[in-house]
């Protein structure tokens, strides 16, 4: 939302969040494996077992749950 103290929030709308149970064909949901490594690491994100969101173990071993984008647009009159 940073974006928004540069620019006139009136020129804006929001349009919705990006990767809300949209993920990449053939990805399954979360592995008990994943989440137990994710909060070994010090994850703090309120995540089970089963969830349908992006999410990777980069290749030193690290979970990782990708940031949640705002999709936003342009008003077609300010």
């Amino acid at each position: 939302i940073t974006f928004f103290d540069k620019y006139n929030p009136s020129q804006f709308e929001i349009v919705g969040c990006a990767a809300a149970n949209v993920v990449p064909n053939g990805w399954k949901g979360m592995s008990k494996e994943f989440i137990d490594l994710y909060y070994s690491q010090g994850g703090t994100g309120q995540y089970n077992e089963g969830k349908v969101l992006e999410h990777y173990i980069t290749n030193d071993g690290k979970a990782k749950v990708p940031y949640r984008r705002i999709l936003i647009k342009r008003k077609a009159s300010v």
